[in-house]
């Protein structure tokens, strides 16, 4: 049976942002290489997105940008625990302190968008997010995602 797990390949503690555009750019700063992808070209279709009101920010303290590529064949996440969290990405009035960015394959499905669905899901959470947000490192953040309790976000 395959997974239903939704990888997250690199944690961040802490990324240190003031606004949603500098943590976007880290967050692709990061994935680009990873990926062999380009960086700005990246940040570019992230931030189109966001000006075409397709809104990153789900609610709840969590933003999950994303784009497609052809480049990529596989699903790749960066989570980031905010050291800050940004109010300027809170629609719901809560500022965001998780953001998930994440490259899907560029294909005809729409799978992409269950994935984010689940992701969006599990990262809203209350009791979930105390957790990663009381963790005191990415292996310690992993290790909640992983959690005996039923918690298998990361691989």
């Amino acid at each position: 049976m395959p997974s239903r797990a939704i990888s997250i390949d690199t944690i961040i503690h802490d990324l240190k942002a003031s606004s949603q555009r500098q943590a976007y750019q880290q967050l692709c700063e990061i994935a680009a290489p990873e990926l062999g992808l380009d960086a700005a070209a990246m940040l570019r279709r992230i931030m189109e997105k966001e000006r075409m009101n397709a809104d990153s920010s789900v609610g709840g303290g969590v933003a999950l940008p994303y784009t497609r590529s052809l480049k990529v064949q596989k699903s790749h996440s960066i989570l980031a625990r905010l050291e800050k969290p940004l109010d300027d990405l809170a629609p719901d009035g809560t500022p965001v302190h998780l953001i998930c960015l994440t490259l899907f394959p560029r294909t005809g499905s729409m799978k992409h968008l269950t994935e984010l669905a689940r992701l969006s899901r599990h990262l809203k959470d209350p009791a979930l997010q105390q957790k990663i947000i009381n963790a005191q490192s990415p292996d310690a953040i992993r290790s909640v995602l992983m959690d005996p309790d039923g918690w298998m976000l990361a691989a």
